[in-house]
């Protein structure tokens, strides 16, 4: 999601979509050195706590169902969005690495099991829906991961201070607000089919690496953490 924005910022509004799809082998390149960077012993809490910020920020840009087109809801994404990145974060905090590792290999293992031209399809969805938004909202979404990682690295954290993890949610809120409502609609329906597309057996893994989480974290953080996920939605 940075990687992305970050290209945006560095275009005009008016050239965006060529260089966007001129580039997005490289995006998917540097999405990927974020995502899936492994933390040497010095600077352990770089790839999580960039992977924590960019999850929020793609929940609050990308969260929305299927079905007549709408634009998102800056007010409601923003509060909804801090309770559900405050409530992912607190799991996040409290989850054995091991377990936390064996839930995240389960989730990518989904990913990758989906049909490959529907999970395209997404992809190219998803950034015809970023070339709809505004460039200097973009760049704040950038801003506010950037500092937020620094700042879980300045104090020794993991994951990020909470207040660090809203000021992501609300400018990713802001830039979902620009975001054309029939370009997140058909995101949202190509997304949806993909993820349908995914392979039963690694679902029930992804089932079954959870549902251990869930266990090692304890049942108060998990039941908190979906229904904020669910409030979520409900705004979107």
């Amino acid at each position: 999601m940075a990687a992305l924005a970050y290209s945006a910022s560095v275009a005009s509004r008016g050239t965006f979509t060529v260089r966007a799809r001129a580039s997005r082998a490289q995006l998917n390149k540097r999405i990927n050195i974020v995502c899936m960077a492994t933390p040497d012993n010095n600077r352990g809490s770089v790839s999580l706590g960039q992977k924590v910020v960019a999850a929020a920020a793609a929940a609050a840009m990308f969260l929305a169902p299927a079905g007549p087109a709408f634009a998102a809801d800056k007010a409601a994404l923003q509060a909804k969005g801090r309770v559900f990145a405050e409530a992912s974060a607190d799991v996040l905090r409290a989850a054995p690495a091991g377990d936390l590792r064996g839930a995240i290999g389960a989730a990518v293992e989904v990913a990758l099991s989906a049909n490959p031209q529907k999970a395209l399809a997404a992809v190219d969805a998803a950034l015809e829906a970023l070339e709809t938004a505004s460039t200097a909202d973009l760049l704040a979404v950038v801003k506010a991961a950037e500092h937020a990682t620094t700042a879980s690295m300045d104090a020794g954290l993991l994951i990020p201070p909470n207040e660090e993890i809203d000021k992501v949610v609300d400018a990713a809120a802001a830039a979902a607000g620009g975001v054309s409502p029939a370009a997140l609609s058909k995101f949202s329906k190509l997304a949806t089919e993909a993820a349908l597309s995914a392979d039963g057996k690694k679902i029930g893994g992804l089932t079954f690496a959870g549902g251990r989480l869930g266990l090692s974290v304890g049942p108060g953080k998990i039941t908190a953490a979906t229904a904020a996920a669910v409030d979520l939605l409900t705004a979107l």
